[in-house]
């Protein structure tokens, strides 16, 4: 996907365009470093883009560790659009990391007030509630997240994770089921598999499947090394050539890249959301 990008920008594609799958892209292979060196210096036209390319970067140096280029990159984004959930949820983040926990509870509220059905918003307002010990709560947001986002790992393996804290190895199983069907080879699937094999005795089931975690092809895995690092994202921009959906000619070369670029991205995207909600029998496995 990097190499169609930047074939796209080789051929004077719009930056407007370009410029924010290049983040999105570097953003999930976890190239966090490259990203920021290579895009802090870009200016950008369309106020959409601009806040795209901002947030990668306020999300990158912020799973670099340096909060305060994070919360420069993220107030030029909420300056651009104050409402931006994207921009909401870093700024719970950073906000969590300063120990200001009520603040970020207040940015992932307004983050909900703008986009109720936003995927990190909800997965972290369950997190709040399910610290708050309020279980009910955070099920129902998990459920939400379930019923909007349904393809999302993260939020079945937060389920998962509620369920076996609340006792309901039945539906742990069944959200294991699903895990299993949306990415069988991922490591929170195998992890979650992991558990709920320990919880229902299964002796040899659970280390079989954390074997499969440990294993060097797994532990390789670029996007497992791209998740752990971090949830970072950058959203697409709109359609890259509108002006080819008007005319009937063929799209420029630089058009075609960009487009050909889009699609390696979209076909290589996987959910990066992690809840920050920790499996309840992790430490007794």
């Amino acid at each position: 996907a990097e190499t169609e990008v930047r074939k796209a920008i080789a051929l004077k594609a719009p930056d407007d365009e370009t410029y924010p799958l290049l983040a999105r892209t570097l953003a999930m292979q976890g190239q966090f470093k490259k990203l920021t060196a290579e895009l802090s210096g870009v200016r950008l036209q369309n106020p959409a883009a601009r806040v795209d390319i901002g947030g990668a970067l306020a999300a990158a140096y912020l799973a670099q560790g340096d909060a305060g280029a994070a919360q420069s990159a993220l107030d030029a984004v909420l300056a651009e659009s104050p409402q931006d959930p994207y921009g909401l949820v870093l700024k719970a983040r950073i906000e969590v990391q300063r120990g200001d926990v009520a603040a970020a509870r207040k940015s992932i509220d307004m983050a909900l007030q703008s986009s109720p059905d936003d995927l990190e918003a909800l997965l972290i307002k369950a997190d709040f509630e399910l610290t708050d010990g309020k279980r009910d709560a955070a099920q129902k947001l998990l459920e939400q997240a379930i019923a909007k986002h349904p393809g999302s790992v993260a939020a079945r393996y937060a389920m998962t994770s509620l369920a076996l804290r609340s006792g309901n190895l039945e539906g742990a199983k069944a959200q294991v089921g699903q895990l299993k069907q949306l990415a069988p080879r991922d490591f929170r699937t195998l992890y979650a598999d992991a558990l709920v094999a320990f919880s229902s005795g299964d002796a040899a089931g659970a280390p079989r499947a954390i074997g499969i975690v440990n294993s060097p092809v797994c532990r390789s895995s670029p996007t497992r090394s791209a998740r752990r690092r971090s949830s970072s994202r950058s959203r697409c921009p709109a359609p890259c050539c509108p002006a080819a959906s008007r005319s009937p000619r063929r799209p420029s070369a630089a058009a075609r890249a960009v487009r050909s670029s889009r699609t390696a991205v979209t076909s290589s995207a996987q959910p990066s959301t992690r809840s920050s909600i920790a499996p309840a029998t992790a430490s007794a496995s």
